[in-house]
């Protein structure tokens, strides 16, 4: 498979774009075959190596953790999801797992998702770790209806989710 990937922490000086071994599907887990990725502030910081005490020092890797795509094979005792489905979700490489820009992902079943409806792969791999995040804090500032609620930096990956999640729930 195709993959950008890296041979240590750091820039883009530290990756390239070529040949990676294909993963497969181990037990509880999907090979998906990515068609959308997004991007984030944690994934460059833990590329950088800012987190490497958690993510580990094996390379070459793959970073990445939002992506969006098809399942093309289940492992041993994933039962969520069969071939053809369309998901979405997160791979935890700050943990050390493998990333998600490559052209295929194996992934634990308890990361992804169903994309529902009409949406697309797209807008399904900019969700996961932004709006969880917006979402998470309006949880633990308890936003309900007709609360009041600022949020700085509402234009940026968490803000935008976190507006549109607190109006939503009508505060």
């Amino acid at each position: 498979m195709k993959a950008y990937y890296s041979t240590a922490y750091g820039g883009s000086e530290v990756s390239q774009y070529g040949d990676f071994p294909d993963p497969s599907a181990g037990n509880g887990q999907l090979l998906v075959e990515v068609k959308a990725v997004s991007l984030n502030p944690v994934d460059f910081k833990v590329k950088k190596g800012v987190a490497r005490l958690m993510s580990g020092s094996k390379f070459p890797r793959i970073f990445g953790s939002d992506f969006a795509g098809v399942v093309k094979e289940a492992g041993i005792g994933a039962t969520k999801f069969k071939p053809g489905d369309r998901v979405y979700g997160v791979t935890p490489v700050v943990w050390g797992k493998p990333g998600a820009l490559a052209q295929l992902l194996a992934v634990d079943q308890k990361f992804a998702r169903a994309i529902p409806g009409q949406i697309s792969f797209e807008e399904a791999a900019s969700l996961p770790i932004a709006a969880l995040t917006a979402l998470n804090g309006l949880r633990r500032c308890k936003v309900t209806e007709g609360k009041d609620v600022l949020i700085n930096g509402g234009t940026g990956g968490v803000g935008h989710f976190a507006v549109q999640i607190a109006r939503a729930k009508g505060a």
